[in-house]
């Protein structure tokens, strides 16, 4: 999704945008009530003001429009109601811009002070329809941030995080102890190979869905590519890492692929001591996998 484009709607950073537009809408509507009510002021400076701000504003609402025409119409539900805003209240700003100034009228003068106003108010709502339609635009845009943003972290077959958004969670990059546990299930090549790749992927939908029914609501797994599947185990040692092993193990061996034949796995295991390297102790866990497919598969190791 190329919602990047519009990063300026959304972002923390550059979310000022439909911020100074409200600020700067209210100071105008804030000046049309003093010269609709003709209080004690300069004319020419309140006049001045007002349309200085008013051209601010709308050039403000051009270069939004201008940004929000690379974003795909699917995410803009409300895109022509910012086309309709501006044109009124552009409308509106030659309207009084010629009247007051080109042609020298003055509110006082006959009824053109109630038509200025009329006009001010007609503009107004013409700047209102646009807040609101960017307001909406800002929730859409928000919405698909997120969820283009939860769908890049996570495995779409077995919608378990994938290798980024396990080297993105908070409990995996927390200074925090943490016993680490990279599986790879036995021989899942030849279950492709053998039975087809839809029979694959249905073997690593069930085999996801045992991992996260075993772990703990603070322990996080994932899905680091292909069969290999990888658990961090909060404030975990060895203990609470070879219980963990073995559980899995056992409950791998009760998945069946086939009428006779059982899913079984390898496991390697290693201590992130606190403030250690999570790369490093993936490492050694590897390390500890290659030893265990090698001392026989359907196993633990550990790796120093």
């Amino acid at each position: 999704m190329k919602i990047r484009n519009a990063k300026f709607l959304y972002s923390n950073n550059n979310y000022s945008a439909p911020v100074w537009l409200f600020l700067v809408f209210l100071i105008l509507t804030s000046l049309n009530i003093i010269i609709a009510l003709e209080l004690d002021v300069n004319h020419a400076i309140v006049t001045f003001l007002h349309f200085a701000l008013e051209i601010i504003l709308l050039s403000m609402v051009l270069a939004i429009i201008f940004d929000i025409r690379k974003i795909p119409k699917y995410l803009i539900k409300n895109y022509y109601s910012i086309y309709i805003g501006f044109l009124v209240a552009l409308c509106c700003f030659i309207t009084s811009f010629s009247l007051e100034v080109l042609l020298g009228e003055r509110p006082e003068q006959s009824h053109t002070g109630l038509f200025l106003g009329l006009v001010s108010c007609i503009e107004l709502v013409g700047f209102l329809i646009i807040l609101l339609a960017l307001r909406n635009l800002v929730r859409n845009l928000y919405s698909s941030y997120c969820l283009a943003k939860r769908h890049s972290l996570t495995d779409w077959l077995t919608l378990l995080p994938n290798r980024r958004g396990f080297f993105e969670s908070p409990n995996v990059t927390s200074n925090c102890r943490q016993a680490i546990l990279v599986l790879d299930i036995d021989h899942f090549k030849s279950i492709n190979d053998v039975y087809g790749h839809e029979r694959g992927d249905r073997v690593l939908k069930v085999f996801a869905e045992m991992l996260r029914e075993s772990t703990l609501g603070h322990d996080f797994c994932a899905r680091l590519g292909g069969e290999e599947f990888v658990i961090s185990i909060y404030e975990g040692d060895e203990s609470k890492a070879v219980m963990l092993a073995k559980k899995v193990i056992q409950r791998t061996e009760e998945i069946h692929y086939d009428v006779d034949r059982s899913l079984t796995v390898s496991i390697g295991i290693s201590i992130k001591p606190e403030g250690g390297d999570i790369l490093e102790a993936l490492r050694i866990a590897d390390k500890a996998l290659y030893k265990s497919k090698k001392n026989g598969r359907n196993r633990y190791e550990f790796s120093s």
